[in-house]
């Protein structure tokens, strides 16, 4: 009896040991790790959030950026919030917040208090409103999320006023507009126009930095819409009536405001970004649609099965004539004769067995030019031109 007595001591002193380096595995976790207690430790401090209050949890270890992290999700009183927590220091590599439902009305009044080194979400509502050149009443707005953006916390905010979407992206440290987007309200009715084109006003004085010298999008700097839709038919040499699909936004990034354009016609599909500070055109592509090639004649170009190709001198001098160029206005020209299978988009059936294409690069003025002219029948298929970098 005594020698049982002995054994099943040894059996609980076992399972003893084995749930002890178990629940420490978990909270210390293997060499140089942090473990699992002390990462969802320091996201429920970091959210200000007590355990019992929590209605999720899920935590797994994880690489990230060649870096081991805790990844610790949870919701808590209708918001859910996403850490990385490094495995081995225990600091905060990134987290966001985000309200699970979306709101009907105006978020300030929800807004919540600031912490230790931001401005806080009701300040940079106040500041993507005043930007955009709307009221805060007259706004429909979706909860803030605070989130990192290469490296640096931002608010990102989306609200609806006036037939428009609008997106933000507002320094939590300083209330610079980091990022902003204006497009059309997709909850529109297809084809409605909003009313009013003009771009965002600019923002209040002492709340942020937003873009200086006419890139701000403020109703005095703003071409509008309308009229960078006119400068980009314009420029392709289309009419409005013969265009479909037709889209456009008002994006800012990298400090400057632009309008991106797209619209279909004659069988192709134009991409420009047009400058809302002075209506340039920053850059432009143009691309021939999935069987228009097929459908264009090839007359007085094929003998029987034999192909005829234009030269690379002809080819040149239609891109450059395109481009409104003279030979001697061009730099570092590079031409290569492409070939394609004859079923690849947007090469015509009279290429036989095989297609080509020109693919012709040059600069001029300080632009980077980019063609592709169908070696058969010299029709432009694509063609691009941005500033030279």
């Amino acid at each position: 009896m005594k020698r049982y007595g002995i054994i099943a001591a040894c059996g609980v002193l076992a399972l003893t040991v084995i749930a002890g380096a178990y629940w420490l595995g978990r909270s210390a976790g293997p060499g140089g790790d942090i473990g699992e207690e002390t990462a969802k430790s320091a996201a429920l401090n970091h959210a200000e959030v007590a355990e019992n209050d929590l209605s999720s949890y899920e935590i797994s270890r994880e690489e990230s950026g060649g870096a081991l992290v805790y990844e610790v999700k949870f919701r808590a009183d209708g918001v859910s919030y996403d850490y990385e927590i490094s495995a081995a220091t225990g600091s905060i590599v990134k987290f966001s917040r985000e309200a699970d439902n979306t709101a009907p009305a105006a978020p300030l009044p929800e807004a919540s208090a600031p912490e230790d080194g931001q401005i806080g979400e009701e300040r940079a509502w106040e500041i993507a409103f005043d930007h955009a050149g709307v009221t805060g009443d007259s706004a429909a707005g979706e909860p803030a999320k605070l989130d990192y953006e290469a490296g640096a916390l931002v608010y990102e905010l989306k609200f609806f006023s006036g037939g428009y979407e609008y997106d933000y992206e507002i320094s939590a440290a300083d209330g610079s507009v980091v990022k902003f987007e204006k497009e059309p309200d997709p909850r529109s009715s297809p084809g409605q126009t909003p009313a009013g084109a003009s771009g965002s006003s600019a923002p209040a004085s002492g709340g942020s930095s937003a873009p200086q010298g006419g890139q701000s999008g403020a109703s005095g700097n703003d071409i509008g819409e309308a009229r960078a839709k006119e400068i980009a038919l314009a420029h392709a040499g289309v009419a409005a009536d013969s265009t479909s699909n037709y889209k456009w936004k008002l994006d800012f990034d990298d400090g400057i405001s632009v309008y991106e354009l797209e619209f279909f016609s004659g069988g192709y599909e134009y991409d420009y970004e047009v400058s809302a500070a002075d209506g340039s055109v920053v850059k432009f592509e143009k691309e021939a649609l999935d069987g228009y090639a097929a459908a264009q004649s090839a007359q007085g170009i094929l003998t029987g099965d034999a192909v005829s190709y234009i030269s690379e001198a002809r080819a040149k001098e239609i891109a450059y004539g395109h481009a409104g160029l003279t030979a001697d206005s061009v730099t570092r020209c590079a031409v290569e004769l492409d070939h394609h299978d004859s079923r690849h988009s947007g090469y015509g059936s009279h290429h036989g067995t095989g297609c080509c294409a020109y693919e012709i690069n040059f600069k001029s003025g300080g632009y980077e030019h980019e063609y592709k002219i169908d070696a058969v029948t010299g029709e432009i298929l694509e063609f691009e031109q941005e500033l030279d970098d």
